[in-house]
């Protein structure tokens, strides 16, 4: 019996595709983001990350706080 608000997508209209000179780049970034709390588990995504691209020096991880 309470009100619910839906928020809608909150990722800026600002976001594009890659300028062409960006393209050529040789690397692909992951980036997250976030407060540091245990609650958001970046310690999971970490983990996952170094799992599945330790041996892969063209993959890189963000972490943004």
């Amino acid at each position: 019996d309470r009100e619910i608000s839906v928020i809608p997508n909150m990722v800026s209209p600002e976001f594009r595709p890659l300028d062409i000179e960006d393209k050529d780049k040789n690397y692909f970034d992951f980036l997250t983001a976030g407060r540091l709390v245990p609650l958001k588990r970046f310690d999971i995504v970490i983990e996952a990350f170094a799992k599945m691209f330790n041996n892969n020096p063209n993959v890189h991880l963000t972490v943004l706080f």
